[in-house]
């Protein structure tokens, strides 16, 4: 289920290849009723071009334009196990050694797998741990792995805040939370922006407003902020966060 999920956030391939995309979105139902997958949960790129997405103040067609997705692709099994083992293992006393076992094995082909992991088995439920992320990565100094961990990050807080499960599920909101959180934690404490075109705050909330979500965004939102303490530039009497 995981990997056809993966496969609907792939944009050419709803062009290239629709009878793939069809088949995954055609899977039976399982025995408890539900989908034997979330692939109906999460909405196509065009499909969220054509409108059917609540919040368009959140938008990653522009960073998807600038990577070639297509051009990446996912390590062996052995290579997998030996870089979760490192992640699994890492700590503050070890992290430049972990970053040096990690470098041997990451190729810039793998940054993809590794950061949809990094964001969505790691960020989004351990919280406790973001800043030994954040440092993991800084240690690794692979530019293309830090665009597309924004990129990851972008794209599962843009399902998370579009989704009905979201809306009434406390655990889903929790999600939500700590992704927001890691976003401002790669970003604002980094003193990077976070750009108009990709998530413009203001509007998140106006069309929370309007759509009857503010508990989803509100929280959200003050996540995101909350990390300006920890920078230079995002700080009192920067205009962006003022206003």
């Amino acid at each position: 289920p995981q990997y056809c999920s993966l496969l609907l956030q792939i944009a050419h391939l709803h062009q290239s290849t629709p009878e793939i995309i069809q088949y995954i979105r055609s899977m039976p139902v399982t025995q408890n009723g539900d989908m034997s997958s979330q692939y109906n949960q999460i909405a196509s790129p065009s499909e969220l071009e054509s409108g059917s997405q609540i919040f368009s103040a959140l938008n990653i067609n522009s960073l998807m334009k600038n990577i070639e997705l297509d051009s990446f692709e996912d390590p062996t099994e052995q290579t997998q196990d030996k870089i979760l083992f490192i992640i699994n293992n890492l700590s503050f006393t070890n992290l430049d050694a972990k970053v040096s076992e990690a470098l041997d094995l990451l190729h810039p082909n793998y940054a993809r797998w590794f950061s949809h992991y990094i964001v969505v088995k790691r960020a989004s439920i351990e919280p406790n741990f973001h800043s030994l992320y954040v440092s993991f990565i800084d240690g690794l100094k692979m530019p293309i792995i830090e665009s597309i961990i924004i990129l990851e990050t972008l794209s599962e807080i843009r399902d998370l805040i579009n989704s009905e499960k979201t809306l009434n599920s406390s655990q889903e909101r929790s999600l939500l939370k700590n992704l927001g959180t890691w976003l401002g934690s790669i970003t604002l404490a980094k003193n990077k922006p976070i750009k108009h075109s990709n998530l413009a705050f203001k509007e998140l909330l106006l069309q929370g407003y309007d759509n009857k979500r503010l508990i989803v965004v509100i929280p959200f939102v003050c996540k995101v902020l909350e990390q300006s303490n920890a920078s230079r530039v995002f700080k009192p009497p920067n205009p962006w966060l003022m206003a």
